[in-house]
């Protein structure tokens, strides 16, 4: 154990780690143990239940307090005789242990939902490593080795004819996510994006080619653009189909961990800014089932990532109503 980690902490007591307070962090103990010097372990003090006080460390009014009161520029934290100047609505007990119970149902649902989100963002991944991880051995007869580069055109669309006035997507790095969505499109002039960005059309797969985005997974597949054209960061590189039924396929390849894996040995460049070439986009081996079987494979990982987008939606739902309650809960009463 690290020497710092001396506290001794009991069951039922809530911790609460003083550095940086604006990460929300907060622990109700439900087993004894050691903890570091930074953080408090507090104990309800009489008409105070526990499980009710672990609570109001989440709360926005206390976040907002606790950070106000932050001293320190290279490890920011509070201390305790500030935090304890915090005022709230203080429930009777009865109204407490309801409160309390209600919030950790929540709690529970939350939980349950997020390892459930966790296992089926696992069980995907395996599927798509299964169902593309068969560059060496070809077992089945539908399949035969092939380059990525045969079933799509790398780079971006050169010679797009449209107005300059008109409308088009615009998708920046902090766009897309880690997980494979765009998460938010803009519109731009397309005379405004037309150079110094990087062209691409409805259907077409990115993939973020530069450090650290590339390995934490960033790519998406574009679709329904404005105008079916779209402009973004030169740090992505385009992949069109030659085949349109070939877009989900190919994108969910691209995600795959073994692709990934495979594409971070072929970076290079200086520190800090290691890219993909081209080139190992285009001569990627893999084993290519028939145009039949590449629509299924590309429909059924798309299916699986629609139920982790619903799941997903459900557990950020469960988890805003608990936030909800909780600063409903506490809120600070005025200073007088």
């Amino acid at each position: 154990m690290p020497p710092t980690f001396y506290k001794v902490f009991r069951r039922r007591q809530v911790l609460y780690p003083t550095r940086r307070p604006y990460l929300r962090r907060a622990a109700f103990a439900d087993f004894d143990g050691i903890c570091g010097e930074k953080t408090l372990t507090l104990s309800a003090k009489p008409g105070i239940i526990p499980e009710f006080l672990a609570f109001l460390f989440q709360s926005e009014e206390f976040i907002n307090f606790a950070t106000n009161r932050m001293i320190g520029s290279v490890n920011p934290h509070v201390r305790w005789r500030d935090i304890a100047e915090f005022e709230f609505n203080l429930p009777k007990p009865e109204q407490q242990t309801q409160i309390a119970e209600a919030l950790w149902a929540v709690d529970a649902v939350v939980a349950t939902g997020e390892n459930a989100l966790k296992e089926l963002k696992v069980l995907r991944n395996r599927c798509a490593d299964e169902l593309f991880g068969l560059r060496e051995k070809l077992s089945d007869c539908s399949r035969r080795l092939g380059e990525l580069g045969e079933l799509a055109e790398i780079g971006p669309v050169l010679g797009v004819e449209i107005d300059d006035d008109a409308l088009v997507s615009f998708i920046t790095m902090a766009d897309v996510s880690e997980a494979g969505n765009i998460d938010q499109m803009g519109t731009r002039r397309f005379g405004d994006v037309k150079k110094g960005f990087t062209i691409f059309r409805d259907g077409d797969i990115l993939f973020a080619k530069i450090t650290p985005c590339m390995e934490n997974g960033k790519g998406a597949h574009a679709l329904q653009l404005e105008g079916g054209v779209g402009a973004g960061s030169t740090e992505f590189h385009i992949i069109h189909p030659r085949k349109s039924g070939d877009g989900r396929f190919l994108f969910h390849l691209t995600m795959t961990s073994e692709f990934r894996s495979e594409a971070k040995r072929f970076m290079h460049g200086s520190a800090g800014q290691l890219r993909v070439p081209a080139s190992f986009l285009r001569g990627f081996k893999l084993a290519i089932p028939t145009p039949r079987d590449r629509e299924l494979v590309g429909k059924e990982l798309d299916d699986m990532a629609t139920r982790n987008g619903i799941l997903g939606s459900y557990c950020e739902s469960a988890r805003q109503l608990q936030k909800f309650f909780i600063d409903c809960v506490f809120q600070a009463t005025p200073l007088r």
